[in-house]
C-alpha cells in the first residue's frame, strides 16, 4: 500500500500561510512528500485524522507554520487520513500508515482520534519493537474499560498516568492505577521535573486535551488542569525521551478547534520539535559518559544501591540499578530516578521510591510470585 494513496495533501490555502512565511519558519522548512521516498528522508512526520480533510485541523497547521525553527531536522506534513466507511477500517489504514513510518525510522505526531486509535497504535508499535511497550498518557481521568484493555493485551507491559485528577476517576480505577506509574496534578505542579523520568523510557506518548484547564483550552471538560505552559514542558521531556517513538493527540476535531486552541497544541508540537533535535541516548555504559555512585544500605536484603549520573546531552539525567532474577540468572536493569533520589538515599540511607516501584514491576514480571 502507498500510504500517500490514503491521504488527503494539507489544503492549498494553508500551504500559502506557510509559502508566505519568513525562510526560518517551520512553513518554508516543511516538507510535502509527493512519493515515499520523500517520505524516508524525514525525521518526523504530521499527520491528522479528519472527516473532513479541508476543513479540520488546518488551524494547528496555520500556527505551527508560522513558529521559527531552530532546528535542522527534516519535518514532513502528510496531510489528513482519508477515512473510510467504519471506524474499525479507520484504525486499521491508520496502523499500516505508522507501521511504515516507525519502520523508516520516521516519528509519527497524529493529531486526532480516540482510544481506538491508541489501541491500534499500541498494537503496531509493540510489534516493531518486538517487545510490550510502554504507554504514557496525559489525562486528567482514565476508564475502567482502557485500563481493562491494557491488562487483557501482551502489547504493554507499563502504563503512567501524567496529571491524573482522582475526583474524576472511578474508585475501582484508583485501585487499578496502583500498579502503574501515576504522576497526579497536584505532583505535576508542585515539580513538573518529577515526571521526565517516566517519560524518558516511553514509547508512545498520549493525550487528552480535556487534561488542560479551561481558562487555557475553553472547550476542556476540565475547569482545573494543566496549563498550556506546563502541557509544552512535558512534551519538552518527551522529546530528551530515549524511546518514544509516536505521539498521539486526542480532541482536535473542527468543532472544537479555534484559534486559541490550535496555538496550545502547535506550541506544544513546537517544543517537542525542538528539544527531539537534541536527544541523545544515554541509557548507563562503561564509558567516560557516566559517573556511578555506590550507596552502603546495610541491609541485609540490598547491601547497596548503584547510581548513575549521565554526563551526554544538555541534560545530566540519573539513573539507579535493580538487581533481581530472572528464570534463577541475576539481572541487572537502570531505571530513571532523579538526582534527589539519589541524595535521599545517600543522606537517609534509604531505599528511593522510585526503586521500590520499578523493583516490584520488574520482579512481577519475571517472576509473579516475588515482592517486597
Amino acid at each position: 500500500m502507498s500510504i500517500l494513496s490514503k491521504l488527503y495533501p494539507v489544503p492549498d490555502s494553508v500551504l500559502a500561510v506557510g509559502t508566505k512565511s519568513s525562510k526560518s519558519t517551520l512553513g518554508r522548512k516543511m516538507i510535502f512528500p509527493q512519493s515515499e521516498e520523500d517520505i524516508m528522508l524525514c525525521d518526523l512526520a504530521i499527520l491528522t485524522l479528519d472527516t473532513k480533510p479541508q476543513v479540520q485541523s488546518s488551524e494547528i497547521r496555520r500556527h505551527l507554520y508560522g513558529l521559527f525553527c531552530h532546528h535542522s531536522m527534516k519535518v514532513c506534513d502528510l496531510g489528513s487520513l482519508i477515512y473510510e466507511e467504519t471506524p474499525s477500517e479507520n484504525v486499521t489504514v491508520l496502523e499500516e500508515i505508522i507501521k511504515h513510518l516507525v519502520t523508516q525510522n520516521v516519528l509519527p505526531i497524529v493529531l486526532g482520534g480516540d482510544q481506538n486509535t491508541n489501541a491500534g497504535v499500541l498494537k503496531i508499535i509493540s510489534q516493531s519493537k518486538q517487545r510490550p511497550t510502554h504507554l504514557g498518557r496525559i489525562a486528567a481521568t482514565i476508564g475502567d474499560s482502557f485500563l481493562e484493555y491494557l491488562s487483557s493485551k501482551k502489547h504493554t507491559n507499563n502504563f503512567s498516568l501524567i496529571g491524573g485528577q482522582s475526583y474524576l476517576i472511578p474508585p475501582t480505577t484508583v485501585e487499578a492505577l496502583e500498579t502503574y506509574n501515576v504522576y497526579g496534578l497536584a505532583s505535576v505542579r508542585r515539580k513538573i521535573e518529577s515526571c521526565e523520568p517516566v517519560l524518558r523510557i516511553i514509547d508512545i506518548l498520549s493525550v487528552d486535551l480535556n487534561v488542560v484547564q479551561r481558562s487555557d483550552y475553553a472547550s476542556s471538560l476540565n475547569i482545573s488542569g494543566l496549563s498550556s505552559f506546563e502541557l509544552c514542558n512535558i512534551f519538552n521531556f518527551g522529546g530528551i525521551s530515549n524511546n518514544l517513538d509516536c505521539i498521539l493527540v486526542d480532541k482536535t476535531t473542527s468543532k472544537e478547534m479555534d484559534q486559541s486552541h490550535a496555538e496550545i497544541i502547535a506550541q506544544a508540537i513546537w517544543c517537542f520539535m525542538e528539544k527531539l533535535a537534541t536527544r541523545v541516548y544515554d541509557y548507563p555504559s562503561n564509558d567516560d559518559n557516566y559517573h556511578f555512585y555506590t550507596i552502603s544500605l546495610n541491609q541485609e536484603f540490598i547491601p547497596e544501591l548503584v547510581f548513575c549520573q549521565s554526563l551526554k546531552g544538555l541534560f545530566s539525567r540519573w539513573w539507579v540499578r535493580i538487581d533481581y532474577s530472572r528464570d534463577h540468572l541475576p539481572v541487572s536493569e537502570f531505571v530513571p530516578c532523579e538526582k534527589e533520589d539519589y541524595l535521599a538515599c545517600k543522606d537517609l540511607h534509604i531505599l528511593p521510591e522510585v526503586w521500590k516501584k520499578w523493583y516490584r514491576k520488574l520482579t512481577t514480571l519475571a517472576c509473579p510470585d516475588n515482592s517486597i
